[in-house]
């Protein structure tokens, strides 16, 4: 058996399909396709950016438009530097280009016909194009299953063609034909499988990329059928098809990571945890694919002891806050409690070093995201109440006589006092305490009108959402009462270059408050501004395509939801809902939708302790399907 490297051939020529032989001048029409049942995004321009993501939740791939990800990087979930701020480490994409033609790469600006299409039932994203005469198409996926990546590639015809496969780790030789042959990649310890086969006029190549022996898969693929339709409004439907499967290829759901803000599409924030997680993307994932969502949870069940040891040393560091310190308290040696760290990577640690790690409202978001999973059955409850009660123990020592001082708000342009969405966590968690004492309950800033942001709020200017979390996700009732006043209030003051997650909070209220028309023009808008990239990859800036930004993913899909489809989680059954089911947990789930006028119809597949049913509904009238029982 010859040993691949490069592999020189000559056949005849063949077109591509039935069109007709292209021109140099750019003169042929470029093909598109439709977005159809599986949801098939495409591209049309081989220079346009940002690259094509590709993950499964334990590897992420950057794909360039040729096809491959020469000069884009790949990260591993488990790589991950273990020392300092624990980055996670971008290294060199295993998928490499496969075709040279007459010695050249073919260059993206000279390309005479060119597509690239996700379909997002698959997960396959295929390249094709045609360059001086040759067609190449080239298909890229991550099996979700197994994790194993796939990479194959067609050129026709071969005169003048070279087929590399890895030549920085093998010696080029020449031959026509070569067998499945592998070898262990040193930086990534994968296995990878390659070889080329040359019939008539075309010649195939292939890279397979085995993980590594003993790593995680995942407990199901990705759905084969749209789980999302809506009538009326096409762009729509494809817009949030493409959430839901980029939500997903995110996560792992038996990795030991959770999700970071971007995924494992780029080193943007280091590839740390943070509340984005909790917050934004496990609610999205806890209905449409609750073995995914349980990872996240599970990462900060898993990391509950280095918390533990975090507040004892912010205990011995004199309890400080973001103006000064409340001092060591009285009692020496352990003290039972948790800490989470705002930015935590693979050890637990808190990681920032600057002022964020006063943004102490973390602590109490996990605690609220254990109890939302034990009240849908993801979570162990158990564990939930353990550490929400030591989450209470924690708020209890950060207390002065007059609240919560020096916390950063998620409005994060303010350090404070009593903000409301960390004070009312606090005594969400406080509660739990049966040594608590009604003064021990921290204040909620308000003013003649509303509820305010924190004390002295001028209400002026804010980064982001920050007072009207308190509506939603938290649906605390007394805000819930001036839900129309605060966002009317707060909604119009966010920042115009903050993050997307704003808009989606403000659109899941005004849906929820019977504003739907008002909720779809925020949809409108920030579809354009924030996902309007080539293959509707959602970028965190307005301004350029900084990719995939999963966190506002989940906060839209959120708007889907829980606010156009008007599902709730409650303690107690809701009077006035068009359905609702009595959860295992012993909580409610239920259903007001509010669709806008442009759709006639909105039908989600959605998990509730482990029956799937098809949640639909239309201007008038609700309906939950169970379509498949519980195994």
């Amino acid at each position: 058996m010859v040993k691949p490297g490069w592999i020189l051939v000559a056949v005849g020529l063949v077109g591509w399909g039935c069109n007709p032989a292209p021109t140099k001048n750019g003169t042929d029409p470029k093909p598109t396709v439709a977005a159809g049942p599986t949801n098939l995004l495409t591209v049309t321009d081989p220079t346009a950016e940002p690259s094509a993501w590709l993950s499964n939740g334990l590897i992420g791939l950057r794909i360039n438009r040729r096809g491959d990800g020469e000069g884009e990087p790949m990260f591993l979930a488990d790589g991950y530097a273990t020392t300092g701020e624990e980055k996670i480490l971008p290294i060199p994409s295993l998928v490499q280009p496969i075709f040279k033609i007459d010695g050249s790469f073919p260059k993206l600006s000279e390309l005479e016909v060119y597509e690239q299409v996700l379909d997002t039932a698959t997960g396959e994203l295929k390249t094709k194009y045609r360059w001086n005469g040759h067609t190449v198409e080239t298909t890229v996926s991550i099996d979700p299953a197994t994790g194993t990546v796939q990479q194959k590639s067609t050129i026709t015809p071969a005169v003048g063609v070279s087929t590399r496969i890895r030549e920085d780790y093998l010696p080029a030789t020449e031959a026509e034909d070569s067998k499945d042959s592998p070898f262990i990649d040193a930086v990534t310890g994968r296995q990878v499988s390659f070889g080329v086969k040359v019939t008539g006029t075309k010649v195939e190549a292939w890279r397979r990329i085995e993980p590594k022996p003993g790593s995680l898969a995942l407990q199901s693929p990705l759905p084969k059928l749209p789980q999302i339709d809506i009538e009326g409004d096409p762009e729509s439907e494809r817009y949030s098809r493409s959430l839901d499967f980029y939500l997903r290829q995110s996560v792992n759901a038996n990795g030991k990571m959770s999700v970071a803000p971007m995924g494992l599409s780029s080193d943007h924030y280091f590839g740390h945890i943070f509340w984005d997680a909790d917050i934004w993307v496990f609610p999205a994932l806890a209905l449409l694919d609750p073995a995914r969502a349980k990872a996240i949870p599970n990462y900060r069940i898993r990391m509950q002891k280095p918390a533990m040891e975090i507040i004892n040393q912010w205990m011995a560091d004199g309890r400080p806050y973001g103006k000064g310190s409340l001092g060591v308290p009285p009692s020496t040696g352990k003290f039972m409690g948790v800490k989470y760290p705002w930015e935590s990577s693979v050890s637990g640690n808190e990681t920032v070093p600057g002022p964020s790690k006063y943004q102490d409202h973390i602590t109490g978001s996990i605690a609220w995201s254990l109890r939302y999973g034990a009240k849908l059955g993801l979570v162990d409850p158990a564990r939930s109440a353990e550490i929400t009660r030591l989450a209470g123990l924690f708020y209890l020592n950060r207390m002065s006589p007059t609240g919560l001082l020096g916390t950063m708000s998620p409005d994060e342009n303010h350090i404070g006092d009593n903000d409301l969405y960390t004070n009312i966590l606090a005594n969400e968690c406080i509660d739990t305490l049966e040594s608590s004492k009604p003064n021990e309950r921290a204040p909620l800033p308000k003013d003649a009108t509303s509820f305010l942001t924190y004390d002295k709020d001028p209400v002026r200017g804010y980064k982001q959402a920050a007072a009207v979390l308190a509506i939603y996700p938290l649906q605390y009732p007394p805000a819930e009462k001036q839900a129309s006043v605060m966002l009317d209030r707060f909604m119009g003051k966010v920042s115009k270059n903050g993050p997307a997650m704003s808009d989606s909070v403000h659109a899941t209220i005004l849906a929820r408050l019977g504003r739907a028309d008002e909720a779809y023009e925020l949809w409108k808008k920030d579809r354009v501004e924030f996902a309007d990239q080539p293959l509707m990859m959602f970028s965190e800036k307005r301004s350029k395509p900084v990719t995939y930004f999963v966190t506002g993913a989940g906060g839209w899909m959120q708007t889907l939801l829980y606010g156009f489809l008007g599902l709730r989680i409650d303690d107690q059954p809701r009077p006035k809902a068009a359905w609702q089911q009595k959860l295992k947990s012993g909580a409610y789930i239920s259903a007001e939708p509010h669709l806008p006028s442009a759709w006639k119809k909105l039908a989600v597949s959605v998990i509730i302790d482990g029956v799937t049913y098809r949640a639909t509904a239309t201007g008038s009238s609700f309906q939950m399907t169970a379509v498949k029982p519980a195994s």
